[in-house]
C-alpha cells in the first residue's frame, strides 16, 4: 500500500457519526441519505409549460421597490457577489 492510499484509507475509517441536535430530531428522516435522493411523488399538475415560438421575455420589477430600498438591495448583492470571491 503507498502512502496516500494509506492516508486515504485513515481517513474513511476516522470518519465520525455527527449527532442530530435535539430540536431536530422529530424531522431525523428528512436527513437521511436515501430520503434525500428522492424525487416527489408525479401529480397531475405536474408539466411542462410550453411557450410560443415567438415569446419575448419583458424585464420589467414585479415589486415596486423604492430608491432607498434599491440602494439597500444593490449594496446587499455586491458584498454577496463579493465575499464569494
Amino acid at each position: 500500500m503507498s502512502i496516500s492510499q494509506g492516508l486515504a484509507h485513515n481517513t474513511e475509517t476516522k470518519k465520525t457519526k455527527t449527532e442530530l441536535p435535539k430540536e431536530y430530531k422529530e424531522y431525523k428522516t428528512v436527513f437521511k441519505k436515501k430520503a434525500s435522493e428522492c424525487f416527489p411523488v408525479k401529480k397531475l399538475w405536474n408539466h411542462a409549460i410550453d411557450l410560443k415560438l415567438d415569446f419575448v421575455p419583458k424585464n420589467c420589477k414585479i415589486y415596486p421597490i423604492s430608491p432607498g430600498e434599491q440602494e439597500k438591495s444593490t449594496k446587499t448583492s455586491a458584498k454577496g457577489v463579493m465575499e464569494w470571491h
